[in-house]
């Protein structure tokens, strides 16, 4: 009797090893053919003139986003900006939010196991308002597009987390209340404009 049970638990050893390397097989290749994400991106701000008398200039962004991956490669998404700022002028109360609406086509190349390198180009537009003591204006139209490197981070089956630097941009902004258009071109890795993102993938 000791025999047969020995050789019953050298099976079922077996039957648990064989299972569980199926299963890992099948939560390995969840991993990698997730066709969609969804998730986040946020960002802060805040920037101080070294001047007598003045005031910090504080602004938040979040950015939901989903992406659809064609490829092992190439990645399409909608991306929502959703932003806020506070500062003060000449001792008014200043409060801006801005509403876009941001396309984008992602270009990655593994560098590892879990990290991929990026580069994303995106192209944006939506409104910007202002609050000023209490009292808003009719705000500012704009349109935008630029291109940033990143950098993504698998840390486990499901679940990443990315970096994008700000690199080269174009925005073009209409003033309604003043009839008054800029246009602003910028160039150059932007640290200040750093964004951490916590994306869920899923989907076969």
């Amino acid at each position: 009797m000791p025999r047969l049970n020995h050789k019953k638990n050298k099976k079922m050893k077996k039957l648990i090893a064989v299972a569980a390397i199926l299963v890992a097989g099948v939560f390995t290749a969840n991993a990698q053919n997730t066709k969609m994400w969804i998730g986040g991106a946020a960002s802060f701000q805040s920037s101080k003139v070294d001047v007598d008398g003045a005031d910090p200039v504080t602004m938040g962004e979040f950015s939901p986003a989903f992406g659809y991956n064609l490829n092992e490669n190439l990645t399409v998404g909608l991306a929502l900006n959703i932003a806020g700022g506070k500062s003060t002028d000449d001792g008014l109360e200043v409060k801006t939010s801005r509403f876009g609406v941001s396309p984008f086509v992602r270009y990655g190349r593994s560098a590892g196991e879990k990290l991929t390198l990026f580069g994303q180009a995106n192209i944006g537009f939506g409104s910007e308002k202002a609050k000023v003591d209490g009292t808003s204006n009719d705000g500012v139209s704009f349109f935008n597009v630029g291109v940033s490197p990143g950098l993504d981070y698998a840390f486990s089956e499901a679940w990443s987390i990315t970096v994008l630097v700000g690199a080269l941009s174009y925005e073009s902004q209409n003033d309604k209340d003043f009839d008054v258009k800029t246009n602003t071109f910028n160039f150059g890795l932007d640290l200040n404009a750093l964004q951490f993102g916590l994306y869920y993938h899923f989907g076969q």
